[in-house]
């Protein structure tokens, strides 16, 4: 129960800092020191870094926004290539993103699973397919081809 508490104590005190803070830097910062914070749970990961690349499109920040949907797709390959044959494996992030690794933790599947996560619609090869359309989409739109 302690731990549950924390994790709530956390996601709120994250989410008082996001709501004063007056710069687009900073709550994108914000933003993302929440996801790195909630490790254990990869459904409120991907929630979170859906809801920055939803902020950053809105502000008109076209590839953060594209490599949010990347960051979200990576853990959805980590998750598909451990429960079945993912039609990417992470290893193939490479060349969108640099260093997948180092800027997201590894999904535990065993022990996500355990906790009831994986419970939310990103976790399919459809939404893999949604999410790296919308990447496209947001690069496209500003202009980054390469």
């Amino acid at each position: 129960m302690k731990e549950i508490t924390g994790r709530v104590r956390t996601l709120l005190d994250y989410h008082v800092k996001i709501a004063a803070a007056r710069d687009e830097d900073t709550t994108a910062d914000l933003y993302y020191a929440t996801i790195c914070a909630h490790e254990e749970s990869p459904d409120l990961r991907a929630t979170w870094l859906q809801n920055l690349a939803a902020t950053q499109a809105r502000r008109g920040n076209w590839e953060e926004a594209a490599q949010c949907n990347v960051l979200v797709a990576l853990m959805v390959a980590q998750y598909l290539a451990r429960v079945s044959h993912a039609p990417l494996a992470p290893a193939d992030f490479g060349a969108l993103t640099p260093d997948p690794a180092a800027r997201l933790a590894a999904v535990d599947v065993r022990a996500a699973q355990d906790d009831g996560q994986f419970q939310s619609d990103v976790w399919s090869r459809d939404a893999l397919a949604v999410l790296l359309q919308q990447a496209y989409t947001y690069l496209a739109r500003g202009a980054h081809y390469e």
